[in-house]
This record gives C-alpha cells, structure tokens and sequence, in this order.
C-alpha cells in the first residue's frame, strides 16, 4: 500500500473514533480481530474497548502526535485526552 495512502485511512480512523462514527468501523477492522493479545469479534471489541472508554469517559480524544510508515507497517504516537466521568478500567 502506497505510504500516503496508508496515512490517510489511518488518519480517517482516528477522526471516525474521535466524532463517535463508530458505524463506519467495519472499514477499518474485519469480524475478527486481536486486541491487546486477546482475539474477539469487532461487535466485542466496540462494546469492551471503545464504547466502554466513550461511556467513562465521553469527551475522549485520540490525538495523532508522530506517523511512522515503512512499507506497509505503521507506528503511532498518540496522547489520549478525556475527563473520567465514572470508574473505568481497574
């Protein structure tokens, strides 16, 4: 995949998650996917890792800070920001 290709659907990613357009996310990810080592379905992941961080936390941002690309790999530095509105993640 070209690199500015690349970059912009991972940054169309971030903007999705960031205006909660979550019902765009089967773009980015298949049925199936594995989240922090753990495998699980796309509806799982929402509800556990994404919905459950938008409910204790509703004004919670992704912020690209640094892209790296090679080839087809891609790293980011992200700084996350939000207010905690209830308990979240033990």
């Amino acid at each position: 995949m070209h690199t500015n290709t690349l970059e912009a659907i991972y940054r169309d990613y971030i903007r999705c998650l960031n205006e909660r357009r979550l019902d765009e996310m089967p773009t980015f990810y298949p049925d199936e996917l594995t989240h922090n080592g753990e495998r699980m379905t796309r509806a799982r992941w929402r509800a556990e890792a994404i919905e459950a961080t938008f409910e204790a936390m509703p004004d919670f941002q992704w912020n690209i800070q640094r892209l790296l690309i090679q080839g087809d790999e891609l790293a980011a530095r992200l700084v996350d920001t939000g207010t905690l509105a209830r308990e979240w993640r033990e």
